[in-house]
């Protein structure tokens, strides 16, 4: 519509392409962090599955001793579960007290 009413004498152009190279850089950092946060999960999600895999490595004598005493294998299954729901709610017990310290000694 611009281009109708000053005419071939004057280039009209949108902001996407006046700032063609500082989009096209923006939109190269947005795909760097999606990346890298998503490196850190699967990082964090393989420290999970090592931690759990460690825990049932240690205890394999207390499980021989619990199915000894006659107990099923979702019996088992649902300690070490609880044993992850359990540290994930003790993690985020630190989580909102490193908020609320946080909170109140930065002002």
């Amino acid at each position: 519509m611009c281009k109708k009413i000053f005419g071939a004498g004057y280039k009209v152009q949108t902001r996407y392409q006046q700032n063609q190279s500082l989009y096209s850089v923006m939109n190269l950092e947005r795909w760097i962090i999606y990346g890298v946060l998503s490196l850190i999960l699967v990082v964090g999600a393989f420290n999970m599955i090592g931690a759990l895999t460690m825990l049932v490595l240690e205890k394999q004598k207390d499980i021989g001793i619990l199915h000894a005493m006659g107990a099923r294998k979702n019996f088992i299954q649902r300690i070490f579960l609880s044993e992850g729901i359990f540290a994930r709610n003790h993690w985020r017990r630190y989580r909102h007290a490193g908020r609320a310290g946080t909170f109140l000694f930065c002002r």
